[in-house]
């Protein structure tokens, strides 16, 4: 059983929160990351084609649309930046978190050129 839960309260009393678990919208959860303010968490699953944001201080929920089926997510260098972990020979996809509305950005393949097998000519 998938879930994920938020505890609180763990220098007194710790208060389990749950936050997503399966069979709520959440059926093949693969990956969760949280904000570097700690206020919102990314989770993403290997059956839905979105990007599931929590703000833990509202308890509100939105979803983003990536068109993938994320197997995951990294923390990349810079402010709440994630690259989705998506299956080989995929483009470069990142999740951009530091903005007020978090994105979803493509970064195509560089074009590649390999040098000829005859040499320089």
């Amino acid at each position: 059983d998938q879930s994920i839960v938020l505890i609180r309260g763990l220098d007194a009393v710790p208060v389990r929160i749950p936050i997503a678990s399966f069979g709520n919208g959440f059926d093949a959860i693969s990956g969760v990351m949280a904000s570097e303010d700690g206020n919102r968490i990314f989770i993403t699953s290997t059956t839905s084609k979105q990007i599931t944001v929590v703000d833990l201080t509202t308890g509100l929920s939105s979803r983003i649309s990536c068109h993938c089926q994320a197997a995951g997510l990294t923390r990349m260098i810079g402010r709440d930046v994630f690259r989705l972990h998506l299956p080989a020979g995929t483009p470069v996809t990142l999740l951009d978190a530091s903005i007020p509305e978090p994105r979803i950005m493509i970064i195509p393949p560089a074009h590649f050129d390999p040098p000829s097998s005859e040499g320089p000519q």
